[in-house]
């Protein structure tokens, strides 16, 4: 009987190496050309959007040429970007066209929230005559308010009201009492992710509207949720790439044991490296890039990322980016990630910035010990960031 032989080891990647992939896949040494907003938005892995001009600001640091009111239009009557929560099931920038993709393929992480109502007792025809309410009221784009209405009476429910929503908010709530559980209206909308795809509609009378994909998105197609998940897995390791199940379930949040599944499922397509004594994994097609280190052209290339850029999420550890000892400078309370100047694909200080009588002044605190900003290429940066805010000058002060 012939002997199996055994695998191939496992090639050893430079950090060096792996940092020169990621910021080239991020566009975080050459722009690209404002044509490619979307495709960029996308390749990514979407632009985190809690903060919506925060996400604009991503978009700047990696798209030539990108004015605040390019997300707006494209959000608008055009539609080929749309806000929806999918990763962590926070919110994300998307292209309109990957909608079902990335709400399909983190339908898992909805799913917990499911899970734990089934453990407090919500049977799953409780839960499937809310979630049909849900959908059925979505079916148009309708605020927080006209969702609970709408659930409420499709259901037999009541309307109540609460106080609070995270992150210290005090606003008043609209809930659904079903059945002796309180449903606040944006807990539905996360809810919803493990039934239905979900998306932010227009703006009405100052007051977001809510809305189903396949009521909103021109040309809609909808996606497996398998299939969502298994290429949600390759567009992140074409992304974040060399990583580790363990660093796709922090990503998306999902289960570990979910996330490894999937893993198993794209196995084929995937190639072992071995990164700093452990083995990660990478898209076959992409090892030939990952082994191309940053040449001296492309050294001291400096980025001024904003809150919850993406780039700074998609690994469970941060130690690639910074000292354990900075750690709490970056990843704040609340789940708030500060804006950071990034050097070379690494962490080298926070920054904050103010306008004044229409000019901008960017305050850099630097993280102690080496690397240096370059201070040139940091003004350079600062200029954009004026010029990109509309300011009529800009200044730079190192702390």
């Amino acid at each position: 009987m012939a002997r199996r032989r055994a695998p191939a080891p496992a090639p050893e990647i430079s950090p060096a190496a792996v940092m020169a992939f990621r910021v080239r896949r991020h566009r975080l040494l050459a722009r690209a050309p404002h044509a490619q907003l979307l495709a960029i938005t996308g390749q990514v892995g979407g632009v985190q959007a809690q903060v919506l001009s925060a996400a604009g600001l991503s978009l700047w640091a990696r798209i030539e040429g990108v004015r605040p009111d390019d997300v707006d239009k494209a959000l608008g009557s055009s539609r080929r970007l749309v806000r929806a929560w999918c990763m962590r099931r926070t919110l994300h920038l998307l292209p309109a066209s990957d909608l079902a993709t990335f709400a399909r393929g983190t339908a898992k992480r909805a799913e917990r929230d499911v899970l734990w109502l089934k453990n407090r007792g919500v049977s799953a025809s409780q839960l499937d005559l809310l979630m049909e309410a849900v959908l059925s009221t979505l079916e148009v784009p309708s605020t927080r308010d006209e969702l609970a209405v709408g659930v409420a009476r499709s259901t037999g429910g009541r309307i109540i009201e609460q106080r609070g929503g995270g992150w210290g908010n005090t606003a008043r709530l609209s809930c659904v009492k079903f059945q002796g559980f309180t449903y606040p209206a944006h807990w539905l909308l996360h809810l919803v992710g493990a039934f239905g795809v979900v998306c932010y509609g227009e703006e009405r009378a100052g007051q977001p509207t809510y809305v189903r994909g396949d009521r909103w998105v021109r040309g809609w197609r909808d996606v497996k949720v398998e299939e969502a998940e298994e290429s949600l897995l390759r567009r992140y390791l074409s992304a974040y790439g060399p990583a580790s199940a363990e660093d796709f379930a922090s990503w998306t949040q999902m289960r570990l044991r979910d996330a490894r599944e999937v893993w198993e499922r794209v196995g084929d397509d995937i190639a072992p490296v071995s990164l700093e004594g452990r083995v990660a994994g990478v898209l076959r097609q992409d090892v030939r890039e990952l082994g191309r280190e940053l040449t001296g052209e492309d050294r001291s290339s400096v980025r001024l990322l904003p809150y919850f850029d993406v780039f700074l999420l998609g690994h469970r550890s941060k130690r690639h980016l910074l000292a354990a000892e900075h750690h709490g400078k970056v990843y704040r309370p609340q789940g708030w990630v500060a804006p950071v100047v990034l050097l070379d694909g690494k962490v080298a200080g926070v920054w904050e910035h103010a306008t004044h009588r229409g000019r901008l002044t960017v305050t850099v605190h630097p993280l102690r010990g080496p690397p240096t900003v370059p201070r040139s290429q940091l003004r350079q940066e600062v200029s954009r960031l004026g010029h990109y805010l509309g300011a009529t000058g800009s200044d730079l002060r190192m702390r």
